[in-house]
């Protein structure tokens, strides 16, 4: 979608889902960042302004992708990965080919069997090279998903976890997805709830990082795949990442969170959704 530039460099952007200026109120005043605001029409929340794309995927190279060690990426969130893998392979029983988009380090390809076709799209070289040695049976594109040569028809499942929220143009990179999938292939893609994390984020006073572009609920992001032509047809609540965490008390608290809200979720019949994350299931409409 593109953007009206202002003087800085940053630009002014519209709601991706109505596709137009529509009218917004400011969610989290981050005038650093840039503002997170939410579409008044659909509810969808998101930044504004923001970084140019070109300056986006800059920034994140130079001051996250290549300037950290894979352990501190990932290591602690082996545990969410293992229960999405889990998830997935129960719906997939029998071997297939899996593309994982945003891979990283192939923390989450590593836990799929051997048997299995793995590919991973990631845009830093740093992470593919380190992918590439530790996971030589599976194959890694160095690119963004935009960019990235896929052949169509080919994946029984496309990941995306950890990797939603940066996307700076998804409509625009969520709609190869569909084309790539087998029949009865399905796209499994992992987010925090802005539902709950905006309010957490905001009590515990740790602002989003200016690299997330969007921030969905389980209802923005079902939308979101319906304009690509994929429907969701199952979801999965996990806990905050800090389930791995090497200390007990963040544990705890963890998983205390998330089953008192799994239980405020079920008395409410499902309308106070605030699970910390989510992760939906859809298929080729």
């Amino acid at each position: 979608m593109d953007g009206k530039l202002t003087s800085d460099g940053w630009e002014e952007v519209g709601c991706l889902l109505c596709r137009r200026n529509t009218e917004v109120r400011v969610v989290w005043p981050d005038a650093e960042r840039g503002h997170i605001v939410r579409c008044r029409q659909c509810n969808l929340v998101y930044r504004n302004p923001r970084r140019r794309e070109e300056d986006h995927i800059q920034h994140f190279v130079e001051e996250w992708t290549e300037a950290r060690p894979a352990f501190v990426l990932e290591e602690y969130r082996n545990k969410i990965l293992r229960k999405i893998v889990s998830w997935i392979l129960n719906r997939f029983p029998q071997p297939g080919a899996i593309l994982d988009i945003g891979s990283s380090y192939g923390n989450l390809l590593g836990q799929f069997p051997e048997t299995w076709a793995r590919f991973g799209v990631e845009p830093s070289k740093t992470a593919c090279q380190f992918s590439h040695t530790h996971l030589p049976g599976a194959k890694f594109i160095n690119a963004a998903l935009s960019d990235a040569k896929l052949p169509k028809n080919t994946f029984d499942v496309v990941s995306i976890v950890d990797t939603i929220y940066y996307m700076h143009e998804p409509l625009r990179d969520l709609g190869r997805l569909p084309s790539l999938l087998k029949p009865g292939g399905m796209v499994f893609i992992e987010a925090p709830n802005f539902s709950n994390r905006g309010m957490v984020y905001r009590w515990i006073g740790h602002p989003f990082d200016d690299t997330w572009m969007y921030f969905y609920t389980p209802a923005t992001l079902a939308n979101l795949l319906a304009k690509v032509g994929l429907k969701v047809v199952a979801r999965f609540d996990l806990p905050g990442h800090q389930v791995g965490s090497s200390k007990i008390v963040k544990r705890f608290l963890t998983w205390s969170e998330f089953f008192l809200l799994k239980g405020l979720n079920k008395i409410s019949a499902c309308k106070f959704d605030l699970m910390p994350h989510f992760v939906l299931a859809a298929r080729r409409c």
